[in-house]
């Protein structure tokens, strides 16, 4: 039964990558009026990272203690990341180990590689990529690197934000509500919900992970901020 059900995730797994990468013009064809007005030239994608899974108990070996600890979500944890465009499309990253930040966690699976093969992938991709993500996420010099922008908050440095500092968190905070939304909707599955525990086949659960957020795509109504 199990290696019928990993059969069958893998199979899922590769019908939902057979669906390829989202270009220029379908992605002009589906963004929102609003993120089409403020980012007109560029494919605006948001990242957030979840605890998608928790663990049954704490990890007998010390290093796995370490390793799966992270404070943010108190207790230790698998990783991952929700990814979005503004008109709701949903990606998932693979799973890592929690005690990683945000920015380790990025870069470790590869993500802005990944983004910046898929913009040369295309002859006629004119559009830039911009990142949009939180604090917590320190990616600037590597986007640059990669021929990309990231559009974050401003960190506060000293007493206070300025004014120019103020307006630009309120905007940013209200672009991402999309994302805040969306990362919830594969961590409202029942699996996600479980405690598992370093005897699972983390491999397997990983394939699972991205075929949940691949199917949040097909069973819940978009969100964006037009809706």
């Amino acid at each position: 039964g199990r290696s019928l059900l990993h059969t069958y995730a893998l199979f899922c797994r590769a019908r939902y990558d057979a669906f390829g990468l989202i270009n220029d013009d379908t992605y002009r064809h589906c963004r929102t009026p609003y993120f089409a007005t403020h980012y007109p030239a560029h494919m605006v994608t948001m990242s957030d990272c979840t605890d998608a899974f928790r663990l049954d108990g704490m990890p007998t070996e010390s290093y796995h203690k370490h390793m799966f600890w992270a404070a943010y979500y108190h207790g230790h944890v698998c990783k991952a990341a929700v990814q979005c465009y503004d008109f709701g499309y949903l990606m998932g990253t693979r799973l890592r180990s929690g005690g990683e930040g945000d920015t380790e966690y990025l870069l470790a699976t590869g993500v802005l590689e990944q983004q910046y093969r898929q913009w040369q992938a295309f002859v006629d991709q004119v559009m830039l990529i911009a990142n949009m993500v939180d604090k917590g996420f320190r990616i600037g010099d590597h986007c640059v690197r990669t021929g990309q922008i990231m559009v974050r908050p401003p960190i506060r440095r000293g007493v206070g934000f300025t004014a120019r500092g103020a307006t630009q968190t309120t905007k940013v905070a209200h672009e991402r509500a999309v994302n805040e939304r969306m990362v919830q909707r594969p961590c409202s599955f029942g699996l996600c919900r479980r405690r598992v525990n370093l005897a699972t086949d983390l491999e397997f659960l990983d394939i699972m992970w991205l075929n949940i957020c691949d199917d949040c795509n097909w069973m819940f109504a978009v969100a964006s901020l037009d809706a």
